[in-house]
């Protein structure tokens, strides 16, 4: 069964629908977090943990707004505009409606909330 987490930035929150694998099962472990996450290429927000995560990487070829990735093992990354990619990622999950994404999260770092919907 999928799990749905809610995402809330700057007071706007989104559902995310999380795919059941390892890699999300580690991250549902560590909710409720509050992380400070870094701007990266004007399409992307990441923040990097300390230990590593369970992964599954594949070739994805192209990101949406809305897509919830691990890259490598340690890099929680959510992306916020659609763009073709050559880079391997482990894929968790994906905003339902990443309407109004790239406003909230805006230009530079931001706090970004990540719980379970109970």
């Amino acid at each position: 069964m999928k799990a749905e987490i809610k995402v809330t930035i700057n007071g706007k929150s989104w559902t995310a629908v999380l795919e059941d694998t390892p890699s999300v099962r580690s991250l549902l472990e560590r909710l409720p977090l509050t992380l400070t996450m870094q701007e990266l290429n004007g399409n992307e927000k990441y923040y990097r943990f300390s230990d590593s995560f369970p992964t599954k990487e594949e070739r994805v070829e192209r990101i949406y707004a809305g897509d919830l990735m691990l890259y490598q093992s340690q890099y929680l990354v959510l992306f916020y505009e659609d763009h073709p990619t050559s880079y391997r990622y482990t894929r968790l999950g994906q905003l339902k409606n990443p309407a109004g994404l790239a406003e909230a999260v805006g230009s530079g770092t931001v706090k970004i909330s990540f719980e379970q919907v109970s």
